[in-house]
């Protein structure tokens, strides 16, 4: 699940990408060499582009990525429900008729492949060495097991005397829970060494934190995660500091608000018997005075 460094992280690659489009072995957007900190940056890192500036070796502009203390706010408003992260990837294919099941498709790990006989149910898990054909070679023995006949030829399976045959494909997917939501203010301050750097990068920073639609799968206004989610970004304010200009550092501060969740994430595998008409335990009143009820 992402946090607060993930969002930082975010928030880099983001810029890096925006300063450096054609990639960070070419030129920058700015015709000058740009550092990407998360952080604050240390006064050495800041002397050595004033003395690069300075002596005519270079030109060099930071961007710092930092959040600052004490600067956060709770936003959690919504009942945690869990969602699905990815849709599961199912690689087999089970067919049926009245009296045979055929497992088709290739083999590929978690799925569990399920039959319903006679109103009895019956589920194997794939294992990585198996093919189709020792699919049905196992549900066949767990059905024979249940004094069902079946044979298994190849991938098909044959019960003489089924009746309401179903059969089923299921995988584990992974499902997210939000459990927690916080806004938190994120500063993204550029340290230049002239107006017109700070001017360029500060362009080029604002408008790239004020639209990320060309981010795949995401919307304006909201920067992907590692963890899948998205953190909303809400713009604050921008600030110019110029009391370190004699050391030739020309700084502005751009301040955003993060808006993102805290994710609590399982593997789930998928339902694929479900049968009515049994006894379930509840759990009693006394020790010694169980009760059952019947579903359906």
């Amino acid at each position: 699940m992402a946090d607060l460094s993930d969002v930082v992280d975010a928030i880099a690659a983001l810029l890096g990408s925006a300063l450096y489009p054609d990639g960070a072995d070419r030129a920058s957007a700015i015709d000058a060499d740009v550092y990407i900190v998360k952080g604050w940056p240390l006064p050495a890192d800041l002397d050595r582009v004033v003395a690069g500036v300075k002596t005519g070796e270079a030109r060099g502009v930071y961007v710092s990525v930092f959040p600052p203390p004490n600067l956060e706010r709770v936003t959690t408003r919504a009942l945690p429900q869990w969602l699905r992260v990815s849709p599961p990837a199912q690689t087999l294919s089970v067919a049926t008729t009245e009296t045979t099941l055929t497992i088709g498709g290739t083999v590929a790990v978690p799925q569990t492949v399920s039959v319903s006989v006679r109103d009895r149910g019956f589920a194997y898990a794939v294992q990585a060495a198996d093919t189709p054909a020792t699919i049905a070679t196992a549900l066949a023995a767990f059905i024979v097991a249940a004094d069902i006949p079946a044979t298994a030829a190849g991938a098909v399976v044959t019960i003489p005397t089924a009746y309401r045959l179903t059969a089923r494909v299921g995988s584990v997917q992974r499902l997210a829970k939000e459990v927690e939501r916080s806004q938190r203010a994120i500063m993204t301050t550029i340290w230049a060494p002239s107006p017109d750097l700070r001017k360029a990068a500060g362009r080029i920073v604002r408008s790239r934190l004020a639209d990320t639609s060309d981010l795949a799968g995401c919307h304006n206004r909201f920067l992907p995660l590692c963890d899948g989610s998205a953190a909303w970004i809400s713009y604050d304010h921008t600030t110019d500091v110029d009391n370190e200009q004699k050391a030739g550092i020309y700084r502005r501060d751009i301040s955003h608000w993060f808006e993102f969740g805290e994710y609590l994430t399982v593997d789930a595998t998928e339902v694929l018997i479900a049968s009515a008409g049994r006894p379930a335990i509840i759990p009693p009143a006394l020790p010694t005075d169980p009760t059952t009820f019947v579903l359906g």
